[in-house]
Parts: structure tokens; sequence; C-alpha cells
């Protein structure tokens, strides 16, 4: 058996040091990341990061393996063990290079030399463009999201190659780490299982009988992670306020569309206190809402989000408002929450991020007055939409379109993925839309990682069928 295992990692490293365009792939990688950090070692906070442990004072109240604390477990773990700023942004730096490396070294081990090329540097690209890197920077839970992420994503990728015990354990055990990060990617994952079953209900049961085991472990890890985060959103957020209920007001506050909902909300008795409020900022307005709307507060505790609901089913061109406005602003973010050093050339970045003339985000008070008359927006996210949504057609107009990877059709798998992460994409701007950069960055790299790679697909007239992989 160590024979055996001693000969396939011999063969993977051969594959790995006989293609140099992952060689230097990785590299570039791993300079880009080195540079990010030398130059902002201690790396940059806001006022949610002391809840995440950030800084030399370890305060252990902050911590709860239940979720009876502001943030979650496994990052104010790690960064009050690590304790000091300069280590708590190394180990995301670190962990961000072994997920972006780990990809592209699963690529190179699958992918075949004729598209093999073009698909590394575009995800290598990705990896190292400033509104990825910089996040690494930055004491929230964005960094290690989209890191564990990438790494659920390698390791889905790699089992589908070839299935091992060992590999199912690692898939079980990232896929809990990243649903423990925060309460939204437990949701947005419980988003990804119910589109499984609807779209592959028989390769998700056989999934769950072949697999009883890591199935049951699956569940009660699931299980515990729906009582973290039922937990912490009931968690004081200041005085006489939750976290819950601060993440109503992103729905209603600092976004182009906000002044709709308030006016509606006028129309609850509950809520006029806060809907009648004139103040813009929202945290001003959390601030106010907890001092002098309590009524309101326990409305929104049991009433909004039904509500909020109800009021996009009947408000169909708000919702699209909504989308339309939060694609435009997800190339890029009104401006990057750290410092950064970028050796990716800005032509290249402007392969998956834009720019644009306007700000549409909590941190700036102009969010609300955007004018459409002068709107000026450079927006690949529209171009990796089209494609998305051209392959679907092609996809699915086809009598024939089944593929065979190994016992899994890949394509099916990644075109799942793509549109999880669209939906999920979809989802950040019509729920919290003031906060659509940071909070959808990673189902963005997702949603691009997976299109390279179903772009990497050709058709035949039997129907499509892998190229690359």
């Amino acid at each position: 058996m160590l024979k055996q295992y001693s000969y396939e990692k011999n063969q993977i490293l051969k594959r790995i040091f006989n293609k140099p365009m992952r060689l230097f792939a990785i590299f570039i990688i791993t300079i880009a990341q080195t540079v990010q950090y030398v130059f902002n070692p201690k790396g940059a906070y806001v006022g949610d990061s002391f809840a995440y442990g950030y800084g030399p004072v370890r305060d252990w109240d902050n911590f709860s393996f239940f979720g009876n604390s502001l943030r979650n477990w496994p990052i104010v773990g790690m960064n009050l063990i690590l304790h000091k700023p300069e280590f708590q942004v190394l180990a995301q730096s670190v962990l961000s290079v072994f997920a972006w490396s780990f990809l592209i070294i699963v690529l190179s081990t699958t992918i075949k030399a004729k598209y093999s090329s073009i698909v590394v540097i575009l995800i290598s690209c990705l990896a190292i463009s400033p509104k990825i890197l910089s996040w690494n920077s930055v004491i929230l839970a964005e960094s290690y999201s989209i890191s564990l992420i990438v790494i659920l994503f390698s390791i889905q990728l790699k089992l589908m190659k070839s299935e091992t015990k060992f590999g199912k354990l690692y898939f079980v055990l990232t896929f809990y780490l990243w649903i423990s990060l925060h309460p939204r990617n437990f949701y947005f994952a419980i988003l990804f299982i119910v589109v499984f079953i609807v779209l592959r209900f028989k390769t998700f049961w056989n999934l769950l009988i072949s697999n009883k085991l890591v199935t049951i472990i699956l569940c009660v890890l699931i299980i515990h992670v729906f009582i973290v985060s039922q937990n912490q959103g009931n968690q004081p957020f200041g005085e006489n306020i939750t976290y819950n209920q601060v993440s109503a007001f992103y729905a209603f506050s600092n976004h182009p569309s906000s002044s709709q909902v308030k006016d509606e909300l006028l129309e609850v008795p509950e809520m006029k206190c806060i809907a009648a409020s004139t103040i813009d900022d929202i945290f001003e307005l959390v601030r106010f809402a907890s001092r002098n709307c309590q009524t309101s507060l326990s409305w929104i505790d049991s009433n909004f989000k039904p509500w909020y609901v109800q009021f996009q089913a009947k408000n169909p061109k708000f919702a699209l408002t909504l989308v339309n406005y939060g694609l435009v602003a997800s190339n890029s973010p009104a401006s990057l929450y750290a410092p950064h050093i970028s050796i990716l050339p800005i032509p290249i970045d402007m392969l998956f991020f834009g720019e644009r003339n306007f700000f549409l985000g909590s941190m700036d008070s102009r969010s609300a007055e955007i004018d459409l008359g002068s709107l000026k927006v450079f927006a690949p996210v529209y171009l990796w939409t089209a494609i998305f949504l051209f392959i679907l057609l092609l996809y699915f107009s086809r009598k024939n379109h089944s593929i065979s990877f190994c016992q899994n059709s890949l394509i099916k798998h990644l075109m799942i993925l793509t549109a999880w992460a669209f939906a999920s994409m979809i989802s950040v701007f019509l729920i919290m839309p003031s906060e659509h950069f940071r909070l959808g960055i990673q189902f963005y790299c997702i949603f691009l990682i997976s299109l390279i790679c179903s772009v990497s697909t050709e058709s035949t007239k039997d129907g499509a069928r892998p190229i690359t992989f």
C-alpha cells in the first residue's frame, strides 16, 4: 500500500513538474501574495474586525463553539490563538496561496494540454487580482471564505476523477469549516443542496445511499452549524439591538432603491419610527432605532423577512433594478478595504472586474444618489453572464447532452455550480444590496472559475463532451 501511495505521489509530482506553466502560475501567485503581505503585514481592520479577534488583545468572550458570540468560532479562534495582527494576516495569506495553488495543481493533473495553458493563466490572473488579493489583508470572513470555497471546488474535481475515503473526509471537513465561517455561508449551502436535489435527485440519492457514514457525519455537522447560526443571529450587535435586526437595515438603507422600501414600510404602523427617519447613514440609523424604536425592532424580528419577500414579489421592477445595480456595481467596490500592491496589469484585471464612476455601498453616503443619465460603467460581469447563458442554451438545446467524465458528468456539475454561484450573487443583491461586493465576492469567484472550466468544452454531433478534463 505504501509503495502504491509513493508511486501515485511521484506520478502526480512528475506531471506537475513536467508542466512549467503550472509552476509559473503557482510562483506568480506566491510572489503576488508575498508582495502584498510585505507591504502591509498588519493588514487593515474595520469595526467588525475586533469581533473576529483582530489585534493583540485576547478576549475569549468573543469565542463560542455554539454561536453565543457575535462572530462564529473558526476565524475568531484562529485569530485569538495567533494573537498578533502580523500572524493573523499571514495565516490568511498562506491559506490563500495554498487554495489557489491547489486548484492549479488539480487542474494540471486533469486538463489536456490543448487548453490547459489558457485555463491556468485565466485562473492565476483571477487569483492575483487586487479585488481578490486585498481581502487577505482584511480581518473579516471574506479571505477565509474565498480560500475555503476554492479548496472545496478543487476537492470536488479531485473526487470526480477518483473517489477516495480521505478525499471524502477532506471535502466534508472543508465544507463544515466553510459553512461555519458565517451564517450566510450556511444558508447559501442549503440553497446549493436544494438546487442539486431539484436538478439531480437520482445522483443525490445515490450519493447518500453509497456513503452512509459520510452522510451521517455531514448531517450531524450541519445540525451543529444550524444551531450556531441561529444563536449567532440573536447576539447583541449593540445596545438593545441584535445582529439579525441590524441585517434587515441593509435591505432599506444606502442603496438606490431604498426610498421605495421605506415608503412601503411607512404603511406598516410598527415601522413608522424607522421608516419616517431622514437619516441616510446605515450605522446612524441603527443607533437611532436602538434608542427610540423598540416596537419597530420587534416587528423586524418576527415579520420583516416574509414582508420583504412579498414586497419583492409584488414589485418585480424593484427586484430587477436591484439585480441590475448589483451586477453593475459588483465589478468593483467603491474602494478596497485594505491598501494593496498589485503586480497584475490593469487591462488583465479588467477581464474580471470593471470600473465605474458611482458608489453603491454602505460605506458611502452618496450611494442613493446615482445619476443614471451620466452613468459610465465598464462591466465585464455582463460578458461573463452572457457566456454563461449562451452555454446553458447550447447545453439544453441538444437532444443528447449527457457527458461522460469518469463516473460523473462533469459539465452538469460545472453548470450546477455556475448556476448556484450566479443565484447566490443575485440573492445577495436582493437581500443586502448595500453590502453586495463584500458578501458576493466568493460567489463571483466560483462563478468565474466554473465558467472558465465550462467554456473549456466543445460540442460534437452526438452531444457535448469534455476535451479539457
